[in-house]
């Protein structure tokens, strides 16, 4: 049960981490933007 969890997080954090490369290139979203949005996000 933990691992699962673990593995949960640990794929959502690098679909986040994608998503923020992804967006910051495809849309030039700035780094401060990106960064707000991620901080907001995380519990």
């Amino acid at each position: 049960e933990l691992l699962r969890l673990l593995r949960a997080v640990a794929t959502l954090y690098k679909d986040k981490v994608t998503v923020r490369v992804l967006g910051t290139r495809s849309y030039g979203a700035s780094a401060a933007d990106t960064r707000t949005v991620d901080a907001e996000k995380l519990p």
